[in-house]
């Protein structure tokens, strides 16, 4: 017979647990063995160590003399009896500021302890299991490890994406400052009718027929680079978002631009591909807490924001549901590699690495090395079969998962790829009736040509909120310019992995500081200087 509550057992060479019919330490000893782990170990600088299960909180003093000053300990208890016992009967636990307790069941809330200890200070996670009580709730403890792993692993991401490219993000946004008066905000563009999503993954290709039934009963919302592929089968999307700041980007546009396309962009992005497009329609993602978005909110001007996701694909499925009340439907976010191919005919990558093939370089090539540089991961499709994806694209899944969870109005169209929690579609018939909801049949595709219009503020905005727009960009231009020396410091963080401000401020990144302040002042007096005119 199992114990319903753990008990204290002395052993003569100390105290055991024994809980559910186990035994959560040796009777031999106790808190030798414990000691022995954490003699084993291998520490590096910058590690938070995992304890799942506290015990009788055994070895956790010889690990704290042991362990490095940048390193932490994190001792997570998922059984309230196990805890109580351990905090009424064990030996007492040491005190440090190295040392952080809790419980909980939650992976969200042991995340949101790391984050508040500081996520830049740890650049890997070590699981140290000093007690048998990780053996009784081995699924749970595994999902917070995955949890925090998963945490630890995004925030480097994001930081190596943030010294790429924050300095471009910066220089285009003070480019973009210039287009707010003429241009919308995408909360202009709410509705109550479905929206359909489309990503550039290889499912958009089995998906066309579906979308072609039902394109005038929805509003057909396009990541860029599925742009190519909806032109190429006749399909005119209502909507195009974009997110990047490279230049790239303008290869999904400029075989395929329409002027009647609305083009949904975030005010970093490039300011080269925005000119393609006569309706404008801007959001913004705090790619770092920045006090530049601060003043632009206490100005007016920062328009909706939507969280930094990093995969287009993933924010068009959040901008959709911030912009309708009916249901959002998406294919082509695929997240995945199936048949090793990256993305659907007549994408931009596929188009050039047909264009790029030579005899010794074969069609594919390409692909098979960009396979080849991210970790790869097998992970189980929607069919039920193993799909091949890597580190990146499974982060974007479980981002579009956690935005799907909090929303019963996701739909996926997709017949393949990774799943992310959406409500499958496998009939036409299912279709229809999804779509029949709230939605209003249009009788032909997008508004005629615009003709010589002016971008979409003209036809939201009188004569009168332009001007006063411009007037707010200008006076922001100017006190930003008398700012410029000060932030410029704060800009060159973005751009080093780690960096103590006082350091930056007594080293040669001065002058890196100087010449980014002409820069950005530069671009904003070419942008008071624009409206002006």
């Amino acid at each position: 017979m199992t114990e319903a509550q753990p008990r204290l057992v002395d052993t003569g060479r100390g105290y055991t647990i024994t809980y559910r019919g186990k035994a959560l330490y040796s009777p031999r000893d106790p808190q030798g063995g414990a000691i022995r782990r954490v003699e084993k170990i291998v520490l590096e600088p910058k590690t938070l160590v995992l304890i799942p299960s506290l015990g009788l909180g055994y070895g956790i003093p010889e690990l704290l003399d042991k362990i490095p000053d940048s390193c932490h300990i994190l001792c997570i208890e998922v059984d309230e009896r196990l805890f109580k016992l351990a905090l009424s009967a064990g030996p007492a636990l040491p005190k440090s500021n190295r040392l952080t307790i809790i419980r909980t069941t939650q992976p969200k809330q042991a995340a949101a302890v790391v984050h508040k200890l500081g996520l830049w200070r740890f650049r890997r996670l070590l699981p140290l299991h000093l007690s048998g009580g990780y053996q009784l709730y081995r699924r749970e403890y595994r999902e917070l490890q995955e949890a925090l792993e998963e945490e630890i692993r995004l925030f480097w991401q994001n930081k190596l994406t943030l010294v790429a490219l924050a300095h471009l993000w910066l220089k285009n946004l003070f480019t973009n400052l210039r287009l707010l008066p003429e241009a919308g905000d995408i909360s202009e563009l709410s509705t109550d009718r479905p929206v359909l999503v489309t990503g550039a993954g290889p499912s958009l290709e089995k998906s066309l027929d579906w979308i072609a039934r039902i394109r005038k009963q929805t509003i057909l919302m396009a990541v860029d680079t599925s742009l190519p592929v909806l032109k190429q089968a006749d399909l005119l999307p209502d909507w195009v978002i974009t997110l990047d700041a490279q230049i790239y980007t303008i290869l999904d546009f400029i075989p395929c631009r329409d002027p009647r396309i609305k083009l949904l962009c975030d005010l970093t992005s490039n300011p080269q591909s925005l000119r393609l497009f006569p309706e404008l329609f801007f959001f913004s993602t705090r790619f770092h807490p920045l006090q530049l978005f601060d003043r632009l909110e206490s100005a007016g001007l920062l328009p909706t924001p939507l969280q930094p996701r990093g995969s287009v694909g993933v924010s068009a499925v959040e901008a959709a549901l911030l912009m309708t009340k009916g249901p959002v439907l998406f294919t082509g976010l695929d997240f995945s590699y199936p048949q090793g191919q990256t993305h659907a005919r007549g994408a931009p990558s596929q188009r050039a690495m047909h264009l790029n093939c030579t005899r010794i370089r074969p069609c594919g090539m390409s692909v098979f090395e960009t396979l080849l540089a991210r970790p790869r991961l097998w992970i189980e499709g929607k069919r039920g079969k193993r799909l091949l994806s890597d580190l990146v694209l499974h982060s974007y899944a479980r981002q579009l998962h956690s935005i799907v969870a909090e929303s019963p109005r996701t739909f996926d169209l997709g017949p393949e790829g990774l799943p992310v929690g959406a409500q499958r579609i496998r009939s036409f018939s299912e279709l229809d009736r999804i779509c029949s909801q709230g939605s209003k049949p249009r009788s032909d595709t997008p508004s005629p040509s615009l003709g010589n219009r002016a971008r979409s503020g003209a036809g939201t905005r009188s004569a009168h909120d332009r001007k006063r727009v411009a007037e707010q960009v200008r006076t922001f231009c100017e006190k930003e310019q008398a700012l410029v020396s000060q932030s410029a410091v704060e800009y060159l963080l973005l751009s080093l992995p780690e960096a103590d401000p006082e350091k930056v401020l007594t080293s040669q990144n001065l002058k890196t500081v100087e010449a980014r302040a002409r820069l950005f002042c530069s671009r904003l007096q070419r942008t008071r200087n624009e409206l002006t005119k």
